[in-house]
């Protein structure tokens, strides 16, 4: 790689997967009970702990990078003397991805190497995807075509979310009070994707949790096309229910599921038990 490939930590890709593909990347930080923790996938607090501390009702929030903190990373890679390709949180998601482009604009004008910014409209292990799909196409392009690449592919890594409570997406504003405490009592569990503008939205909702699993499967042997054989899920502390999702998969693919976590970042608002299922389809129309 004759470049430097870069992204964020709500990629959700571990520490070896960052030194194995020779990806740098930022972080992002999380909140619980007003201590601030770098966002680093459960380095600061490990995940369990993290899932059970919103379990015991603590408080949780997120914090985007700041302009500062986006220029002293840039000028650090530069001085590496290579091109930058920054694979970006989705920016309707987000304000990192605007606050990580201005910045690569103003040094864009004084530095001999160029910063690349790709806004993903991917969250979690979909950007996860997105930059691992980059760096196997990196071993032999150069920093415009992996730019380029990343761009022409982004808008088909499928997302495919369910979660146990809809109390977390109410207090991310994603549902309105009176759906979220309707569905928690009626047991309802919605299925939810990210669109082509990189928002997290409700397209279908089911009773039980079963139910939820079943749908994510079901929904990925339709969209899933085989042209890239990556499947990779994600989940919150809920071991078991990822084993059932993956099983599923590769009773309906014949494809075994890559399986990983969802970071503090993502998890502090989808919540514990949240099951993530991501892989290149034709589109993201649900």
């Amino acid at each position: 790689m004759d470049f430097i490939l870069s992204t964020d930590s709500t990629c959700d890709l571990t520490a070896e997967q960052f030194a194995q593909y020779n990806v740098e990347h930022v972080s992002l930080s999380y909140r619980v009970d007003g201590v601030e923790y770098g966002g680093d996938s459960g380095q600061s607090m490990s995940l369990t702990d993290f899932y059970n501390a919103m379990r015991e009702g603590k408080k949780t929030g997120t914090s985007m990078v700041n302009e500062q903190q986006a220029t002293d990373y840039f000028e650090k890679l530069l001085q590496k003397g290579k091109d930058i390709v920054h694979i970006c949180f989705a920016s309707a998601l987000s304000g990192t991805h605007e606050c990580m482009q201005n910045v690569a604009n103003v040094l864009n004008k004084t530095q001999q190497n160029k910063i690349y910014v790709v806004d993903s409209k991917c969250a979690c292990q979909g950007e996860g995807l997105l930059v691992l799909l980059v760096a196997e196409y990196a071993k032999d392009h150069s920093a415009k075509e992996c730019f380029e690449y990343a761009e022409s592919l982004k808008d088909k890594i499928v997302h495919l979310f369910t979660v146990d409570t809809l109390k977390y997406l109410y207090a991310g504003g994603r549902v309105s009070k009176t759906s979220a405490m309707v569905g928690n009592l009626l047991k309802i569990k919605p299925v939810l994707c990210v669109d082509e503008a990189g928002r997290l939205v409700a397209k279908a909702k089911v009773i039980g949790r079963k139910a939820s699993l079943n749908k994510i499967a079901d929904k990925t042997a339709e969209k899933y096309t085989g042209e890239y054989k990556r499947i990779l899920i994600a989940h919150a502390d809920c071991e078991e229910d990822v084993k059932y999702v993956a099983d599923a998969i590769e009773k309906k693919l014949g494809v075994k599921a890559e399986i990983g976590n969802v970071g503090n970042v993502i998890g502090g608002h989808s919540g514990p038990r949240t099951i993530a299922v991501f892989f290149v389809g034709k589109n993201r129309v649900f």
